[in-house]
């Protein structure tokens, strides 16, 4: 099935192709410029009419060199590669604020408060968010040359992630790029095997006149993850006969056995996620055509003004989560009875959406200023314990975007509203402006996001996993949320403050059993980040992020700080170095615990967290296309009792540890074609 979808894709560029073959290929640009990249796919010059036929070409300078630019999905700043070396780390898919349960590849939870600020239709299953290819981080490539990329990350426990990334300019105004990563994780824990995949295919390409245009994704993932259930007990984190972390027995999976296999997974007790999209946007221009002449060249100019959009969603999903071993496990750890002797719960959904939009242009020199207003009409089948569902959506959409010529300000607003169907009365609506005060204060955001969704399908009692009450009914979630930051220029200081209002907070607060808050929850949180400058090599980067949440159904951290000490440089002329220390610690508060069953963290009361800091000694490096880096990691569990170790192991949740020592090695390789 994997390939007949990979040869629709394909079949659907060849089309692209012979679109674009009927209409020609010329270059890009904000004002939409014929010219710019000859057939090479080498910058060059407009194609000119001149009086001197065509002895004459202007030359950019760019001839023999490279130029690789991206922007994300349903964004219009371009972007350059990173190349910085201290940012290597950013390839461990885990983000530093998020906590994972115990290996790479498990289930994580952000340490900052940040709910689900979306419309619509959620199943709710997002504890493997960050392993997953979406459509809002895809990248679309400009490449004037053919450019690929490999990584590759080994750590301790045999743990591997392989990475491929392949983008091409077929065309000047034709691009196409394979995304591909892999990630295995046996576990420095007992039943904690995971394997995740993840294939992305996209292209973007624009005919002749530049009048149509168009962007294909293709996405598929898949997570494997083994659950233990957590150990089972604190005791065996003293006991000698367990310092070897992988023989503390858990809750769910049994005696399951290490196995270092790349390429499969032994684990019968865990969930299991699958889903793919297909996602298409294509768009005509109507405008207005200019020119520029010169003493002796004629640059055409086009500037649209009405802009027809349509979009289009394939999608399926699915989540489960199966125990075949230890049934007797999850009846007594967790009160639940099953009929059968294997396990299964697992909720399947296909989507299909098409969504038209008009989008207008008021000043045909400034394509960062335009009114966008649609309609979008969603069908969703699912499938649940053997039953079929159908559900439908019907919602309107409306932005404004204004970025000044001067850059001097930005804004950006933004709604949806579903009039009817299944996720009826839900709504969001966000505005944000963004100002720039001069050199001294740098820039200043403001913003407003305000939104009113159904709950989850999760808390849903036709959905196949377990739920109490069985015929609880709960009340839309409304949110809001006021934000700012600032950068200060000369201090080189950053400060951001978020504050959250939300009314019917729904939670889980057992490991089956949902219940909503009365009345309005809050949250505040206040952000600063600063680098200190020590010495000519030395630098300090350091954040801190303060919460204060209100009632008794959120729990969070009030303080959560990193600090990078480090030694960074070019050495040798071509060497860039970072060296240092990496340090990241949180206060003690009553964590979420897990539930397996659900996939979902929920609310407890009775057991706080008090961890060590996690502690890194790293050295990353760059050499010209080579980026490398070694990390030693979790130094903070180092004990001398009994005798030397790193047994003071971090909790992630209660009974959840994370690993002791852990050592990583990575590197990405860049080629140029």
């Amino acid at each position: 099935m994997p390939l007949v979808r990979i040869l629709f894709f394909s079949l659907l560029v060849v089309l692209c192709s012979s679109v674009y073959a009927q209409e020609g290929a010329t270059g890009t640009g904000s004002m939409r410029t014929q010219g710019g990249v000859g057939n090479n796919g080498r910058p060059m010059g407009p194609n000119s009419r001149t009086s001197g036929g065509d002895s004459l070409t202007h030359r950019t300078g760019l001839e023999d060199s490279i130029t690789i630019s991206y922007r994300y999905f349903d964004s219009s700043r371009s972007r350059q590669l990173d190349s910085n070396v201290l940012n290597l780390v950013k390839r461990i898919p885990v983000p530093f604020d998020h906590l994972f349960l115990g290996n790479l590849g498990s289930a994580t939870r952000p340490i900052l408060f940040s709910p689900r600020m979306t419309a619509g239709f959620d199943p709710g299953f997002h504890a493997y968010d960050v392993y997953q290819y979406k459509l809002e981080d895809t990248k679309f490539f400009q490449a004037t040359r053919p450019y690929s990329e490999l990584g590759y990350i080994i750590g301790g426990r045999a743990e591997q992630t392989i990475s491929v990334l392949y983008t091409q300019n077929i065309k000047p105004t034709w691009n196409a790029t394979f995304d591909f990563r892999f990630q295995t994780s046996p576990g420095a824990l007992k039943n904690l095997q995971n394997n995740n995949r993840g294939l992305r295919l996209s292209t973007s390409f624009k005919t002749k006149k530049l009048r149509y245009s168009g962007f294909l994704v293709w996405y598929s993932n898949k997570v494997s993850a083994g659950e233990s259930g957590g150990i089972l007990g604190n005791a065996y984190m003293d006991d000698v006969r367990y310092s070897d972390r992988f023989l503390i027995p858990t809750k769910l999976g049994g005696d399951g056995q290490f196995n270092s296999n790349f390429f499969s997974s032994t684990d019968v007790t865990g969930a299991f996620y699958k889903n793919s999209t297909f996602y298409v946007r294509h768009q005509y221009d109507f405008g207005q055509k200019d020119s520029i002449v010169t003493d002796s060249t004629v640059i055409k100019l086009f500037y649209p003004r009405i802009r027809i959009q349509h979009n289009f969603w394939v999608g399926n999903s699915q989540h489960s989560f199966r125990d075949a071993s230890s049934v007797d496990s999850v009846r007594k750890y967790y009160g639940y009875t099953s009929l059968s002797a294997n396990i299964l719960f697992k909720d399947v959904w296909k989507e299909i959406k098409n969504e038209f939009a008009l989008i207008l242009f008021p000043e045909k020199q400034n394509q960062n200023q335009f009114l966008k207003l649609g309609a979008a009409y969603q069908i969703l089948t699912g499938t649940l314990d053997n039953t079929t569902l159908s559900l439908n959506n019907l919602y309107l959409l409306g932005e404004y975007r204004n970025r000044t010529r001067n850059k001097k300000w930005d804004i950006n607003a933004n709604g949806q509203l579903f009039v009817t169907g299944f996720n009826a009365g839900d709504y969001t609506a966000q505005i944000q402006l963004q100002a720039f005060l001069g050199k001294r204060f740098g820039d200043l955001v403001l913003g407003f996001q305000n939104t009113n969704h159904s709950p989850s399908f999760v808390y849903d009692n036709r959905s196949s996993f377990p739920l109490l009450p069985s015929n609880a009914s709960f009340n839309k979630e409304n949110i809001t949320h006021l934000f700012a930051s600032v950068h200060e220029t000369k201090l080189n200081i950053g400060l951001s403050g978020h504050y959250y209002l939300v009314a019917n907070y729904l939670y889980f607060d057992s490991f089956y059993h949902a219940s909503q808050a009365s009345g309005i929850t809050s949250v505040l949180q206040i952000s600063a980040e600063k680098k200190f400058k020590l010495t000519r090599r030395w630098n300090l980067y350091s954040e801190f992020h303060f919460q204060q949440p209100t009632g008794n159904t959120i729990n969070l951290p009030a303080l959560y700080t990193r600090q990078r000490l480090v030694f960074e440089g070019t050495f040798f002329k071509n060497l860039d170095a970072a060296a240092g220390l990496d340090l990241r610690y949180f206060s003690p508060f009553k964590a979420d615990n897990y539930s397996p069953l659900t996939q979902q963290f929920f609310l407890q009361e009775t057991t706080t967290l008090r961890n060590r800091p996690d502690i890194a000694a790293f050295f990353h490096f760059r050499i010209k296309s080579f980026n490398c880096f070694i990390r030693a990691e979790n130094l903070g569990t180092l004990s001398f009792s009994p005798g030397f170790g790193f047994l003071n192991n971090n909790f992630a949740a209660p009974l959840y540890p994370t690993p002791g020592f852990f050592l990583r090695f990575g590197f990405k390789w860049g080629f140029v074609n």
